[in-house]
């Protein structure tokens, strides 16, 4: 039963990816290249963000009345048409594709987490998310391929329909392991926002510092691009980076099912030194070989993220759903305020804007990493304690 449960989850994370790539690896380049400036990007995903903040509260809602299947289905919808106003008209569309950005996001986000937690067990969860991390890299150098023919041949409606399709896939997939959360007698906004202001977590700093490692996700590419001023260049970096990022993820879920103590430790000093090169490097071939370094570093390091956080999540008392929500909520607000002041300094200089970027992704890389590390071992001794207080009750 669950080797069946994992394969539908697998498939839906690489069809996904093959539509998603388009928006999330590419976005930032296609938006500077159809006129908007660095500081106008930035300011676009400060808005979205902080919508996303606002909305994420309803994925509860809508996720226990229609079930996770069905609220895939409207997040994915919504993403094609995003994909649709970034390659065919954008500048008239700022607006809507804000708000188009932020819907799908808010309501789905949480539920990766939610789905993760119900199925997938505790001493499974580093080489699943290992293997799910090796199928959002398939996918994304799938994408990649076909983008990069697309634009060369000027066939982006191809490559919309391409984006369209696997998007309709990955809702089909997630149906087939979809459930209704439990919904909370309670007010789901009104409760998730009282645990963000009230209870005192560490989980929510984790998630809000997690801001600049999105940032670098969506903005080192545009960095890399600014950098070769190619696309063809841009794009073949691209592609050979998801490839020796899938060959490494193999060999890393185990590892990480064994001590993901010691895993996040190592390759967030790891992701720091690599960091560091982008803000004292200028040279296009360093930045390329960095990018390609870095990108494997990083799905690693997401990996390690991710497999705690769930752990996290999963050995805590409260509703996965009500805690997979408020962590999105405090990251989505700390990216609206973050990328706001990173906008700011763009609009001046946008080399420092980077540099901001990469010095607080840094900061936040050592401080998560303790944070991880204490919240870490107090959910695992108090799901130990709730086993040995079960023991006492069953004997």
């Amino acid at each position: 039963m669950f080797l069946k449960q994992y394969l539908y989850l697998y498939l839906s994370r690489f069809c996904y990816s093959v539509g998603n790539t388009l928006i999330d690896i590419y976005g930032t380049v296609l938006l500077y290249n159809n006129g908007l400036s660095v500081s106008q990007i930035f300011l676009i995903y400060a808005f979205r963000f902080g919508l996303m903040g606002i909305l994420t509260p309803f994925s509860i809602i809508v996720s226990s009345r229609l079930g996770i299947g069905l609220t895939s289905l409207i997040a994915n919808l919504t993403r094609t048409a995003v994909a649709y106003i970034i390659l065919f008209n954008t500048s008239d569309s700022i607006i809507l594709m804000i708000i188009l950005l932020a819907i799908p996001g808010a309501i789905s986000n949480p539920l990766a987490t939610t789905l993760s937690a119900y199925h997938v067990k505790t001493q499974h969860r580093g080489k699943y998310n290992s293997l799910r991390i090796i199928c959002k890299m398939f996918g994304s150098a799938f994408a990649s391929l076909i983008i990069l023919f697309s634009m060369e041949e000027n066939k982006q409606m191809l490559l919309f329909s391409v984006v369209m399709i696997f998007f309709i896939l990955d809702s089909v997939f997630t149906y087939f392991v979809s459930f209704k959360p439990k919904k909370s007698e309670n007010n789901a906004f009104s409760e998730t926002i009282h645990y963000i202001t009230k209870v005192r977590d560490p989980l929510k700093l984790i998630y809000a510092l997690r801001t600049f490692h999105i940032a670098e996700r969506l903005f080192i590419p545009l960095y890399l691009y600014l950098a070769l001023e190619n696309f063809t260049l841009f794009s073949s970096v691209i592609t050979i980076s998801l490839t020796i990022q899938t060959i490494l993820l193999l060999f890393s879920g185990h590892f990480a099912d064994k001590n993901i103590f010691k895993m996040n430790k190592w390759i967030s000093i790891l992701r720091i030194i690599l960091t560091s090169i982008f803000i004292f490097t200028k040279n296009k071939i360093t930045i390329s070989i960095n990018k390609i370094a870095f990108d494997s570093t990083e799905q690693i390091y997401d990996m390690t993220y991710i497999s705690s956080t769930e752990n996290i999540i999963k050995n805590s008392p409260k509703e996965n759903c009500l805690l997979a929500s408020v962590g999105e909520m405090c990251l989505c607000f700390s990216e609206l305020v973050c990328f706001a002041i990173i906008a700011f300094i763009a609009y001046y200089n946008t080399s420092y804007a980077f540099i901001f970027m990469f010095t607080a992704s840094i900061i936040s890389t050592i401080v998560m990493n303790i944070k991880i590390q204490e919240k870490l071992k107090a959910s695992l001794s108090f799901n130990q304690l709730n086993s040995k207080n079960a023991d006492k009750e069953s004997s």
